[in-house]
């Protein structure tokens, strides 16, 4: 799983032990080892821990949730304007692990 992803999830405070957490982590991985994560990214990440998709999604936004009342969650929703989604969380990730060779 990629370090600096998990170190960011650490950073914005978010516990480990949300379920999210994990799936986050395995989508920066996916990214980093340069798999093409659309557009089935939630199906992919689900079959590592036996879910489905809408589980993995479903997590992910629950860590969305959780960040959106934190400091870094609150600074999202003055610079951007809007609230903080599953998905700015992912890109977040992405940007921060950067993309391997496939």
């Amino acid at each position: 799983m990629g370090d600096r992803a998990e170190q960011m999830l650490r950073q914005w405070g978010v516990p480990p032990n949300y379920v999210g957490y994990a799936y986050l982590l395995d989508a920066a991985d996916l990214f980093r080892q340069g798999v093409a994560p659309f557009p089935q990214l939630f199906e992919t990440i689900a079959q590592r821990h036996g879910k489905r998709g809408f589980q993995v999604r479903k997590g992910m936004a629950n860590v969305a949730k959780y960040l959106r009342t934190t400091a870094m969650g609150q600074a999202w929703r003055r610079e951007q304007g809007r609230l903080l989604s599953h998905w700015d969380v992912i890109f977040l990730l992405w940007g921060a692990v950067g993309k391997g060779q496939p």
